[in-house]
């Protein structure tokens, strides 16, 4: 087998896929085998067509790509049909009954290939619109795809909604590129909502939004796992890309637009996959308030992470402990001002790196003096201690 590929130069190439809308949609009765046509060659959907079985809807989704073809496209014989081989012995069955009625030629070459990633989100895109839902602008790569499940999966056995409720709120900074982005996210999933994750520009806290009947605001992402009211589309396409086979929820990648909602397009997963990757680390480090083994910073830690889920800034709860010397607070402000809290945090880290070793060599030069007096002393007693004896002795035979 081979991928699907466009046609050599001067050859008319069809791609034919086939899903049963029973198997990816629920309240479909019986099964409905839906099978698409994609020009290769003229870079378009001819044709779209259900039929109750696989030949059937293979053969009038052919016709009709021959002789009514969709967009605007001119009817037109294939030179080479490429086609999964799960349905290659049904699409050779109907080529007679397909150059009786449509004129395909006898000679068509029917090829068994693997559709690559770009046929199948064409599909996933009628089935979305089938299912209610509406489909990105731009369509995610396989390894962005990847990216985004595999964060999703940790989100999902991490289960960080046992411990955060909606009302806990993460402030980011979101570095992509040369691309920045600040926003507040939520947890959701505590108590009686599904559990996923919400990110919203700006700093409205989801529980503020809730109080006053607002709905999120344009910008926002959303990861939400549905369980068994989930459609099974979204199951089957989560499988491709390492999801298990045995869990009880499957995600469901949501944008917030200006017409209303959409699955999440390219450049906004990389957002979100970095968001999921940061709850579960925040989520699996526990309380770092313990692993400072000093009472006060223990204290002083658990008072900024309250007035951060507050959505208060960081440094203005530092301001009140003065175990945080006052040019750290400052310091950490202008970072969080110029959304370079990072970069700051790495200049205070370097700065007291410095300081540190600046006075242990100053303390080094104080410790050398008062070495030697001590050795000296030491060796003076040691040789005291060995001639007193011998002077001893002298006054003794005198």
């Amino acid at each position: 087998m081979v991928r699907a590929d466009p046609a050599p130069s001067g050859e008319h190439t069809w791609l034919v896929l086939q899903r049963d809308l029973s198997v990816w949609l629920r309240n479909v009765p019986q099964s409905t085998l839906v099978t698409m046509v994609l020009d290769l060659t003229d870079r378009g959907t001819r044709a779209v067509e259900a039929g109750s079985t696989v030949g059937d809807s293979l053969l009038e989704t052919l016709r009709l790509a021959a002789r009514q073809p969709a967009q605007g496209m001119e009817p037109r014989i294939p030179d080479r049909i490429q086609v999964p081989a799960s349905i290659a012995a049904a699409l050779r069955s109907e080529l007679g009954q397909l150059e009786r009625e449509a004129g395909f030629r006898p000679d068509t070459i029917v090829e068994e290939v693997t559709p690559d990633e770009g046929a199948e989100w064409v599909f996933d895109d009628v089935i979305t619109q089938m299912a209610g839902r509406r489909p990105p602008d731009e369509h995610l790569q396989p390894e962005d795809a990847t990216l985004l499940y595999e964060q999703a999966r940790r989100f999902m056995e991490a289960a960080p909604w046992t411990r955060f409720a909606s009302d806990d709120a993460f402030i980011v900074e979101l570095k992509i590129g040369s691309q920045r982005m600040e926003g507040i996210v939520a947890v959701m999933g505590h108590q009686f909502s599904q559990p996923g994750l919400l990110l919203m520009p700006g700093r409205q806290r989801v529980s503020e939004m809730m109080a006053s009947y607002t709905a999120p605001p344009v910008g926002a992402l959303l990861t939400q796992l549905e369980g068994a009211e989930g459609q099974p589309d979204l199951f089957l396409r989560a499988r491709r890309y390492g999801w298990p086979a045995e869990a009880a929820v499957t995600p469901n990648f949501i944008s917030v637009r200006d017409d209303g909602f959409r699955e999440l397009d390219r450049r906004e997963s990389w957002p979100m996959a970095l968001v999921l990757a940061g709850v579960v680390a925040h989520f699996q480090r526990g309380d770092v308030a313990e692993t400072s083994g000093n009472w006060v910073v223990a204290k002083a830690v658990r008072d900024t992470q309250a007035a951060v889920k507050r959505g208060d800034p960081l440094s203005r709860n530092l301001e009140n402990h003065p175990v945080f010397p006052p040019m750290v607070v400052q310091m950490m402000a202008v970072g969080e001002e110029t959304g370079a809290l990072d970069e700051m945090l790495d200049k205070i880290a370097d700065f007291y790196d410095q300081e540190v070793e600046a006075t242990v060599d100053a303390l080094t030069s104080l410790i050398e003096p008062l070495l030697i007096v001590v050795m000296g002393v030491a060796v003076g007693g040691m040789v005291i201690s060995l001639y007193m004896p011998m002077f001893n002795i002298i006054k003794l035979i005198k």
